[in-house]
C-alpha cells in the first residue's frame, strides 16, 4: 500500500520478531520457569533417593541394634516404611494423579514383600511381623494423609457454600 511504512505496522505477538508491538516478557519467566520445574522435581528426588538407601539399608549384612529390646526393629521397619509412604504419596499427589491413598498401599505392600523376599539372597532372614510392620507403617501414614486430605476438601466446600446435604447451600437440616 502506497504511504503505509511496513515497519510502523503492528503484528500479532505470535509473527512478532521481538520489535515493537509484542507485549514485553513478564520479568524473569525464563527462571520462574526453572525454579517452578526443580521445585516439581524435589519430591520425586527425594523419594529415589530415600528409597535407593532404604534398599541399601535393608539389604546390607545385618545390623544389630544395640541396646534396644529384640522386637525393637519393628518400629524401625514401621518409621522407615511412614516415611517411604509419606514420600510417596506426595510425588504422586503433586504429579496430579488420583487414588494416591491406595496406589501408595498397593505399590508398597508389594515392594515390602520383594524387599523382604530379596533379602534371604544376601544372608539376611525373611520376616513375615518385618512385612507386617512395613505395611502397618505404610497404611497409618496413608490414613493420616487421607483423612487430612479429606478435611481440607471437606472445609474448601463448606467454605464455598456447598454442604454435606447434597451441596445445596443453606439446606434446612432440623
Amino acid at each position: 500500500m502506497p504511504g503505509t511504512d511496513p515497519s510502523t505496522r503492528s503484528r500479532p505477538p505470535s509473527v512478532s520478531s521481538g520489535h515493537a508491538g509484542r507485549p514485553p516478557a513478564p520479568p524473569h519467566s525464563h527462571e520462574t520457569a526453572v525454579r517452578s520445574r526443580r521445585k516439581a522435581g524435589r519430591p520425586a528426588i527425594t523419594l529415589a533417593a530415600y528409597w535407593i538407601l532404604l534398599f541399601a539399608a535393608t539389604h546390607y549384612p545385618r545390623v544389630e541394634l544395640r541396646g534396644l529390646p529384640q522386637q525393637s526393629d519393628k518400629w524401625v521397619h514401621f518409621l522407615a516404611y511412614a516415611l517411604l509412604a509419606w514420600l510417596f504419596w506426595r510425588w504422586w499427589r503433586g504429579s496430579g494423579r488420583a487414588n494416591a491413598g491406595m496406589v501408595t498401599i498397593v505399590v508398597l505392600s508389594a515392594y515390602a514383600a520383594i524387599d523382604e523376599w530379596t533379602q534371604g539372597f544376601v544372608g539376611r532372614g525373611t520376616d513375615s511381623a518385618d512385612w507386617l510392620a512395613d505395611v502397618a507403617g505404610v497404611c497409618a501414614v496413608v490414613g493420616l494423609l487421607e483423612c487430612r486430605r479429606w478435611r481440607a476438601g471437606r472445609a474448601d466446600r463448606m467454605r464455598s457454600g456447598a454442604d454435606d446435604a447434597g451441596g445445596r447451600a443453606g439446606a434446612n437440616r432440623d
